[in-house]
């Protein structure tokens, strides 16, 4: 299970107080019989929406935005864009990769103003249909803080796709 912290410690007499940015991990055999100890890596530090998969290769992923990440140069950083995507080794104490960019809002929408608040996030992992890819769906639209967008702005505004690309073939996730 994996679960964002934003803003609100953890406390309890079984588990320490916890600064609340990142991503906790918790492994249970039943979700209802409790118990399991929440772990927190260092990486992914996800302070806005994330979504956690097992991907169609197996390999379980993380993707969302982390402020902490540097940005590609003269980009403004910020907690929902761009977005990454992390693999997880459940294994090995919930250990992430270094971060694989998805989607960059700057780079799609060039004519973003710098008071524009780009916010891409919504990513979900589409069922296999077997071969070497997967198809990921994102959303891309700006924070409510944002002035009025430019006709280019909301132009950019919308679902896009992204594909994972594997090494092997893999198994379609339904057959019929």
């Amino acid at each position: 299970v994996a679960v964002r912290l934003s803003g609100a410690p953890i406390a309890g007499p079984e588990r320490p107080v916890r600064a609340a940015h990142g991503v906790g991990w918790l492994r249970t055999t039943d979700l209802f019989a409790g118990g399991g100890d929440l772990v927190f890596p260092e990486t992914p530090k996800c302070t806005a929406a994330r979504s956690a998969y097992v991907c169609a290769d197996g390999v379980v992923r993380v993707f969302g935005g982390d402020p902490y990440v540097p940005p590609p140069r003269g980009q403004a950083r910020g907690k929902r864009n761009p977005i990454y995507s992390w693999e997880i080794d459940i294994e090995q104490g919930f250990r992430a990769s270094p971060p694989q960019m998805i989607f960059n809002a700057k780079a799609a929408a060039p004519d973003i103003r710098r008071e524009s608040v780009p916010m891409v996030d919504m990513v979900k992992a589409l069922a296999s249909t077997g071969g070497r890819s997967q198809t990921l769906l994102h959303r891309f639209t700006f924070a409510h803080e944002s002035s009025s967008l430019t006709a280019p702005e909301f132009a950019a505004c919308g679902i896009y796709s992204a594909r994972l690309e594997f090494d092997a073939e893999v198994p379609a996730a339904w057959s019929f």
